[in-house]
């Protein structure tokens, strides 16, 4: 069932004028969809994945409308769907260059970014890195620099484990309980043999390198901490209310950081995947967003 609905994902993606490839990028290869309409001159779209099964799972409520009058771009981070690397580095750092590579391959030079819990993370780092190359900026549910190793013990005590690749990489059905119930807030059911055909086709694959992606974000969190923020005035950020991993004082604490041009809205009744809960509602403001005059167009005084 779970390997008829990636082909139906993906026969609708095509529908919508989407496409398929792999990209070979030196040790990385970055698999990705790529299409819709770009209207004008606007910027193409880049969408990160969270730290679940694949791009084309995380977006599959937005692509619709994203592609109605943008080109979107939509790649599985290294190690997750079809995407991986033959180089063991597992820092925020390498998914970046593999986006900015692909940026490079595709011929794309400044594009929107939105980026979703651990793919927020990316994304809030290749704008911080190279600037030139993103122009408005969404991050959901992703607490950027404003994360610290206190956040971390806290998460881990609220789920009781002591590392919380142990709640991302479900190892039972239970665990695949807990990763529906950490994303959504209403009642899901799914039966038991439905989740473990759901772990087994989505959440084995790579899962050490997974686990050490955990690890370095860790080991990197001061020095991140430590570099500069991207533009806040073209940063948007969209928070599920009662996200119990990176929790909503999290997203005002970032806020905070980037100073008054930042903006954060709040999706009641929404935990860690508010574009899956609320979908209508999320485009909309992100799509909103993105329409905004950007500083990045403004010519350099």
């Amino acid at each position: 069932m779970v390997g008829m609905a990636d082909r139906q994902i993906g026969n609708q993606y095509e529908r919508e004028g989407l496409r398929a490839e792999a990209a070979e990028l030196g040790a990385d290869t970055v698999h990705y969809w790529a299409g819709g309409a770009r209207a004008g001159d606007q910027r193409a779209l880049l969408l990160i994945q969270g730290f679940g099964a694949s791009a084309q799972w995380q977006w599959v409520l937005q692509v619709d409308s994203f592609s109605e009058s943008r080109r979107v771009i939509m790649p599985d981070l290294l190690w997750f769907g079809e995407s991986t690397s033959t180089e063991a580095d597992y820092s925020l750092g390498h998914q970046v260059r593999a986006m900015v590579a692909l940026l490079d391959r595709l011929g794309e030079g400044r594009v929107d970014v939105v980026g979703i819990s651990y793919g927020g993370l990316v994304a809030y780092e290749l704008a911080s890195a190279h600037p030139d190359r993103v122009g408005r900026l969404v991050i959901v549910d992703s607490p950027g620099r404003a994360y610290t190793h206190d956040d971390y013990r806290a998460l881990c005590d609220r789920f009781a484990v002591d590392h919380f690749a142990d709640v991302l990489l479900p190892e039972d059905t239970e665990g695949m309980r807990t990763l529906l119930d950490v994303g959504v807030e209403m009642e899901v059911y799914a039966p038991a043999f439905l989740l473990r055909q759901a772990r087994r086709e989505l959440f084995t694959d790579h899962a050490d390198e997974k686990r050490a992606m955990v690890d370095a974000l860790l080991r990197d969190l001061e020095e991140l901490r430590a570099k500069p923020d991207p533009r806040a005035r073209d940063t948007l950020l969209i928070w599920g209310r009662d996200d119990p991993i990176f929790p909503l004082e999290l997203g005002q604490r970032l806020k905070q950081r980037l100073g008054p041009g930042a903006r954060l809205e709040i999706i009641d009744h929404a935990r860690h995947t508010p574009n899956f809960e609320w979908p209508n509602r999320f485009d909309a403001l992100v799509l909103q967003f993105l329409d905004m005059p950007c500083s990045c167009d403004r010519p350099a005084s």
